[in-house]
């Protein structure tokens, strides 16, 4: 069985991960669109 690496944490996907910690699924949300 291959064996799987764990994801780096950036600041920008830190919220996830301890949200998941926490037992929570937490999504992140574009607030504004780049014209």
């Amino acid at each position: 069985m291959a064996t799987r690496l764990a994801p780096a944490i950036s600041l920008d996907t830190e919220f996830f991960w301890n949200g998941l910690r926490e037992d929570k699924l937490l999504i992140q949300r574009r607030t504004a669109a780049h014209t």
